[in-house]
């Protein structure tokens, strides 16, 4: 538990019942300004807002959302099966529109948005955008995620791996940041996918996800596999998360420095081909818990 605290430790979301699009957007400004009035916000352990729901309780919060005139609807708390992006069902994999860092732009070598311009008219349905900001298409348009494959034939490839990871801006675009993390995601990526090409895994979608500092803006600690920045090149590498986003990772070594993650990652994804091999439905994060449980902490 980082800092010590189970209530401010990775948890699941609390839910704060149904809003309009407009109602939404006003109680995101009252959290904001509860935060500021309520909580702590030149406290580095308790500036989030996770903090104010610890210190004051949900039910607390819920009252003052009232008391802002927002009354939210009523209805059933919704279960997500899983946090990722990236589907074991090939048929929900067609309609996802990879948006490289969550920009819908066109660059050289992916034109998406000069792609999605020319099919936005033939949209039946509402569009998602996911937790990682790419856009996920309503089986009723499937013909409509088909076209875009086709406008971007030729275009980058983005595998499993690149969708699912994440950084944060880490330095020195952060002044809380203790390393990079947003300067080093490609090369990281780029390590991994040939990492997970030398050993058959190249639809493996890993959830990896780098963070500059323990404040976790990129949610490292809900990941299959994960690097926090300790100091600058240096940081603390954590496993055995879920895709689900229902479990904690665990510190699987401490203090590694930049020049030594590849080889690390490298013999742990090994095993992982090894054991794959005996049971198929391993994932990564559940063959690493598994592991850490068995007293097996070191790759």
């Amino acid at each position: 538990i980082q800092g010590g605290s189970a209530a401010l430790a990775p948890r699941a979301a609390s839910w704060l019942g149904r809003y309009s699009l407009p109602e939404a957007v006003k109680a995101a400004g009252v959290l904001t300004a509860l935060n500021e009035q309520f909580g702590e916000p030149d406290n580095p352990r308790k500036r989030r807002l996770k903090s104010l729901f610890a210190s004051r309780s949900l039910d607390w919060v819920l009252n003052e959302l009232k008391n802002a005139g927002l009354y939210p609807g009523e209805g059933e708390q919704p279960e997500f099966s899983s946090s990722g992006e990236w589907s074991r069902n090939d048929f929900y994999n067609g309609l996802l529109v990879a948006l490289p860092s969550g920009s819908l732009e066109d660059t050289p070598e992916y034109a998406v948005a000069s792609a999605w311009r020319r099919v936005v008219p033939f949209l039946t349905s509402p569009v998602r955008i996911t937790p990682r900001g790419n856009l996920r298409l309503h089986p009723a348009d499937r013909c409509v995620a088909e076209r875009i494959k086709e406008l971007l034939r030729g275009s980058r490839h983005f595998p499993p791996l690149s969708i699912e990871s994440c950084s944060c801006r880490g330095l020195p675009g952060c002044r809380r940041a203790r390393a990079a993390s947003s300067l080093v995601h490609r090369e990281l990526n780029g390590w991994l996918e040939e990492i997970l090409h030398e050993f058959g895994l190249d639809d493996e979608p890993v959830v990896f996800r780098i963070s500059g500092c323990p404040n976790g803006c990129s949610r490292p600690l809900f990941a299959e596999l994960a690097m926090v920045g300790r100091s600058e090149g240096v940081y603390d590498v954590f496993a055995g998360g879920r895709a689900q986003g229902d479990r904690t990772a665990f510190l699987l070594r401490r203090a590694v420095p930049l020049g030594e993650v590849r080889e690390l990652f490298r013999e742990l994804f090994r095993q992982f081909a090894l054991a794959k091999g005996e049971n198929e439905e391993w994932t990564f994060g559940e063959w690493v818990f598994d592991r850490l449980l068995s007293g097996e902490t070191e790759p």
